[in-house]
């Protein structure tokens, strides 16, 4: 890890356990790019995993397929809660929204010396607060079933695929799921 952010290939943020953080990473991808693959513009999407470089890795491969998309990032399931219920229509500035987040990816394990929600938690309780973004449950155990049954659209196998090509083919899953609930 300290070679790869030596190389630049990661920044430390400063995050710390149960923080939230929009990112603003600009690509030499355009717009452009990104809408003749398939992906929509201007997605908002959060990421919520408890492992700081497993977030940073998510940003920068997204980015560099979506770049237009919106992302955060949230340290645990507490703060993905806090952020989703900051974020209420009357603070977004897009007018048509319902959600604060057109995507949740969600971690099911998230470590801490204190008790952290898990995942499957965190989505029941987004739920239960009337959130309708879809939501991908994410862990690296076969986890689909208990995501499913908390009211997640959909689960992925960590790890995410890092090459563009199979991330984008992921991703084009994760929005035809999106498209199905408008």
């Amino acid at each position: 890890v300290g070679e790869l952010e030596a190389s630049g290939a990661f920044t430390s943020s400063g995050i710390s356990q149960g923080s939230v953080k929009q990112v603003d990473d600009t690509t030499s991808s355009t717009s452009e790019e990104a809408s003749k693959d398939g992906l929509p513009d201007n997605l908002r999407v959060l990421f919520v995993d408890d492992d700081m470089l497993l977030r940073k890795l998510f940003i920068r491969a997204v980015k560099k397929v979506a770049p237009t998309w919106d992302l955060y990032e949230a340290a645990s399931g507490e703060a993905a809660m806090h952020i989703v219920e900051e974020r209420t229509p009357e603070t977004l500035d897009d007018g048509e929204s319902d959600d604060a987040f057109d995507i949740i990816f969600m971690d099911m394990y998230m470590a801490s010396t204190e008790k952290q929600m898990h995942g499957t938690e965190t989505v029941r309780a987004m739920r239960s607060k009337g959130v309708t973004s879809i939501i991908f449950g994410l862990s690296a155990n076969d986890l689909e079933g208990q995501f499913l049954a908390c009211g997640a659209n959909g689960f992925i196998l960590k790890p995410m695929p890092c090459k563009q090509a199979e991330l984008k083919a992921e991703l084009l899953k994760v929005v035809a799921a999106t498209q199905r609930k408008h």
